[in-house]
């Protein structure tokens, strides 16, 4: 007799701070390129009507965004073993704060 297969779970808690997101490419484990973009209105205020749209960071202005974008993403796509392809992070910036949210293995898109 085969036992059920265990329940999933998703737990979040809600975090005060700028979303932001990062879009890449990644060759041989090494991030070779990488762009941080902040949202304009938050993907959730979307059931409220709101357009969801971002807008890129430039990397000389946010160089702590990036710096910060730049270990989370290599530590998040190490411990996935994604060493080829595209990858898209999400993550949370409050205060001195950076909070990994999701990544997936492909473009950014809404």
């Amino acid at each position: 007799m085969r036992r059920p297969a265990a329940p999933t779970y998703l737990l979040e808690a809600f975090v005060d701070g700028e979303e932001l997101h990062v879009d890449g490419v990644v060759r041989g484990g090494s991030i070779q390129a990488m762009a941080v973009s902040r949202y304009t209105n938050k993907p959730l205020d979307r059931r409220r009507g709101a357009v969801v749209d971002s807008v890129v960071l430039d990397p000389v202005r946010f160089k702590q965004y990036y710096a910060q974008s730049t270990d989370v993403a290599a530590r998040v796509l190490r411990a996935l073993d994604r060493r080829e392809g595209v990858f898209h992070l999400e993550a949370f910036r409050s205060g001195d704060r950076y909070l990994f949210s999701e990544c997936a293995a492909l473009p950014g898109a809404a």
